[in-house]
């Protein structure tokens, strides 16, 4: 510790002394050595620099390897892009003319002795070297090239429309290409063409708020009257209030959409006596309810289209008399289909070309 104490005092007592003040603090290290932790020259940091690789890989859909998806946009969250989608008529020769033209369609041999193939050629941001093996990529349909992902472990997905792939895990190295990556998207095969080759305006539906129907609850009192014997009086409430149905519709891939001008609304129920006495299901309507046209946009041929809500207020005149009446005269359950109408009035086919129903229960509790 004393030799500590000694240099500390010395560079005290000569920062304080009237001649050395202003002078450079490297001549003092020249003149006494023993200052050179104290006054030496620091370390500088070296300058942080990520490390960075590059992956490779294809887009498939449900068919698997014979069903590459193009188009499709592929990303770990840092670095994005879009699988190739090469095109016949958009193909190119490769000379001095397009040689610093990205993103086109070329014919490209993969090995020595493939036959040349159809591929997107992209030009690299960041290339090893300038010769043409390096600045340019060859991506066939679906291929994937995300250059610059930092290294370490990372997570790919692919979207085309709104389908997602599951994320994908793939550890990055340095300057290295990770390879033969795939990603799978599920998206359901287009529709068939008729013999005409037109598609059928089919949809689906794919959602309905409230998932579990609707809830009635049925009071029945009875009032005392003067004359005559008591009047039995039927109050109905519904959860939710009012019974509105949120049916989200949406054409489903390559069907052309359609429009919705009407819809209509059939209750079918029973009740314990017609059960007892073992009568089939009543069915009351249908019930015609036009509305302003409603479009249902057109789908992609491997992707569904956007979805539409369409509020239906199922609650009628006619459903509270079907809950009037005795105990063993109301229904404990009431099922209200509802089918559409298109703009030809026709009623709007399902993808098995049936007539598109949603089917929605009204439970008395």
């Amino acid at each position: 510790m004393k030799p500590l104490r000694t240099m500390v005092a010395l560079a005290v007592g000569l920062l304080t002394t009237p001649l050395l003040a202003g002078c450079p603090t490297a001549g003092l290290v020249e003149q006494y050595p023993a200052l050179s932790p104290i006054f030496g020259p620091r370390a500088s940091t070296a300058p942080f620099s990520l490390a960075r690789g590059h992956i490779r890989g294809r887009v498939f859909g449900a068919g698997g390897k014979t069903q590459a998806i193009g188009l499709a946009f592929v990303t770990t969250g840092s670095v994005s892009a879009f699988s190739a989608n090469p095109k016949d008529e958009e193909v190119v020769d490769e000379d001095d003319s397009v040689k610093n033209k990205d993103n086109i369609s070329v014919m490209h041999a993969f090995t020595e002795d493939a036959e040349p193939e159809l591929a997107q050629r992209i030009i690299r941001k960041s290339p090893p070297t300038q010769t043409d093996a390096d600045r340019f990529v060859y991506l066939r349909l679906g291929e994937f090239f995300l250059e610059g992902v930092p290294e370490g472990n990372t997570a790919m997905t692919a979207s085309f429309g709104n389908v997602v792939s599951s994320p994908n895990p793939v550890t990055v190295y340095k300057n290295t290409i990770v390879e033969d990556v795939s990603l799978n998207l599920f998206i359901p095969e287009p529709l068939l063409k008729d013999q005409n080759g037109n598609v059928p305006r089919i949809i689906e539906w794919a959602k309905l708020e409230p998932v579990n129907g609707v809830s009635v609850s049925v009071v029945t009192r009875r009032e005392s009257v003067d004359v005559g014997p008591p009047i039995e009086t039927t109050s109905i409430s519904y959860k939710p209030d009012p019974p509105d149905i949120a049916v989200t519709l949406k054409s489903p891939p390559g069907s052309p959409g359609t429009v919705i001008s009407a819809y209509e609304i059939t209750y079918e129920y029973t009740t314990p006596n017609q059960q007892r006495d073992g009568k089939p299901p009543v069915v009351v309507g249908p019930i015609l309810v036009p509305t302003p046209p409603l479009i249902v946009p057109p789908a992609q041929e491997i992707a569904f289209g956007p979805p539409i809500i369409i509020q239906i207020p199922i609650g009628s005149r006619t459903l509270n008399d079907v809950f009037q009446g005795g105990k063993d005269n109301q229904p404990g359950l009431v099922i209200a289909n509802i089918e559409f109408k298109d703009d030809k009035g026709v009623p709007v086919p399902n993808k098995d070309l049936n007539t598109l129903k949603v089917s929605v229960p009204l439970r008395a509790l």
